[in-house]
């Protein structure tokens, strides 16, 4: 494990890591051992606005960290602190985002095996990534980190 600096934050894997591999044995699990399908309604209509969804949040995200001057790798320095646009409702949009365009997946390609994995996923991210992420960014923005993290909500 890294110390916690704002050059380093003591991470797992990278998130976009974690989902893939969740993603690739999805589909694994899937090809070997398929379990029921989705109805075409939820397959062709709910799981693309899901993976819309997802993707509008992620954008809107990295938009805001942009107009921030901030970085957005979870590797390097950290300038400020964002609390503006999604980041008023959400202390991880850009997870947010990620899981609701992974749910969208899972439907658009009728997988039950990604729902089923989409709990150890979240664990994973939790454990693995988020709660490593606010430890660090308490110690980098001291007060007003806790402040921000008092009034807005991990997820929604």
């Amino acid at each position: 494990m890294h110390p916690v600096t704002a050059n380093h934050p003591p991470l797992m894997l990278k998130p976009p890591t974690l989902f893939l591999a969740f993603i690739v044995t999805g589909v694994a699990l899937n090809l070997a051992l398929p379990l029921l399908a989705f109805p075409g309604y939820v397959q062709y209509l709910i799981g693309p606005f899901l993976i819309a969804e997802g993707l509008i949040i992620i954008g809107m995200a990295f938009r805001q960290l942009n107009r921030a001057s901030n970085n957005t790798s979870t590797d390097k320095s950290i300038p400020p602190l964002v609390t503006r646009g999604v980041y008023r409702f959400s202390r991880n949009p850009i997870y947010l985002g990620m899981f609701i365009g992974y749910v969208g997946i899972a439907l658009l390609s009728s997988n039950v095996w990604l729902l089923i994995l989409e709990l150890p996923l979240f664990l994973a991210i939790k454990y693995g990534v988020i709660l490593r992420e606010e430890e660090n960014l308490s110690g980098v923005f001291g007060a007003a980190y806790t402040d921000y993290r008092a009034g807005t909500r991990r997820w929604i």
